[in-house]
């Protein structure tokens, strides 16, 4: 019975890499590198406190920063690269899924010559089957 199963597995690391999100998480890195030093400077602002002083300071640095990280933001690249992930991980699943449905029709057409066969068995998460 055990040599008649086949593993297939499908990690979150290759969910996001054929997805594209690991090189869109690349990408982001470098176009942000250029406005870094503003947003640690408005990050160390955060308006979270209660006091006026605190939102004095978060509005001026806000200000202060505005059109250069504005400039980095309203990039065209940036919608290309949103239009490019939308629906990329269910296109990533999907071509994991197509791999397994040949193997599945394979094993079909292995069925009807030999008779006998692999079986597809999916499991999702950390599921396992014990074999022994």
């Amino acid at each position: 019975m055990a040599d008649q199963l086949r593993r297939w597995k499908l990690t979150k690391g290759q969910v996001k890499h054929g997805s594209g999100l690991n090189n869109a998480r690349r990408d982001t890195e470098r176009w942000l590198a250029p406005i870094k030093p503003h947003l640690q400077h408005l990050a160390a602002a955060s308006s979270a406190g209660t006091s006026l002083e605190a939102n004095l300071k978060h509005i001026t640095v806000t200000l202060a920063i505005w059109d250069a990280v504005w400039e980095v933001y309203l990039d065209p690249k940036w919608a290309r690269q949103r239009l490019r992930l939308y629906g990329a991980q269910d296109r990533a699943l999907e071509q994991f899924f197509n791999k397994v449905r040949l193997e599945e029709e394979v094993a079909e057409l292995s069925m009807k010559r030999h008779g006998h066969a692999k079986q597809l068995v999916v499991f999702f998460g950390a599921a396992t089957i014990g074999i022994g």
